[in-house]
């Protein structure tokens, strides 16, 4: 009883930050707060990955994430790419069926290359390729079981925090496999 409540603020939480981000499309940073234009990407990811893990629990989840590879900062904040994470994070977690399943958070990077990328793969249900292309319109979702059911803002959001920082996003399905979201987040020029 105690993880469904904590789910419930989660999911909560998140609700508002996505009406609240959508509420204004360019987000004054230091209006809200955000100070920082930089973060260490395996920080916010093990952050991320706390923040959802009893999520995991009631969802049957598990999440794999190991990285040793030393990272330069990335050219967005610690609150945006927290936000890019939970909503992509949430998004394989609700894919998956109620038996359960697995996540897979991979990060690459070679020296001298200008992102740094984040693979967040799922064997979850997948996504039909006639809806790939409209995933990350505002208010398209497909999903609707349970407190899974939600008004398709999460990508709309990680879509347009992801072009603000100058990155890109990439998502490759197959149904009944699983899904495969690529994230290209600029490294610091500081």
């Amino acid at each position: 009883m105690r993880m469904r409540k904590k789910t419930k603020k989660l999911n909560l939480i998140i609700l508002t930050t996505q009406l609240v981000s959508c509420a204004s499309q360019e987000i004054n940073k230091k209006r809200i707060g955000i100070s920082d234009h930089t973060c260490d990407v395996l920080k916010v990811i093990r952050e991320s990955i706390k923040m959802v893990d009893q999520y995991l629990t009631i969802s049957n989840v598990n999440i794999k994430f190991d990285a040793t590879q030393k990272l330069p900062p990335a050219a967005l904040s610690s609150i945006e790419l927290n936000q890019i994470l939970i909503h992509v994070i949430n998004n394989a977690i609700q894919s998956i069926p109620l038996s359960g399943g697995n996540i897979k958070i991979r990060v690459q990077y070679k020296p001298g290359d200008e992102f740094i990328r984040i693979d967040c793969q799922d064997d979850g249900v997948g996504i039909p390729e006639e809806n790939i292309p409209r995933i990350f319109e505002p208010f398209f979702t497909t999903k609707e079981r349970g407190i899974s059911k939600n008004i398709g803002l999460g990508l709309t959001i990680v879509y347009s925090i992801i072009r603000a920082c100058k990155g890109s996003i990439t998502v490759k399905s197959d149904l009944r496999k699983g899904t495969l979201v690529q994230l290209f987040l600029p490294i610091s020029k500081k």
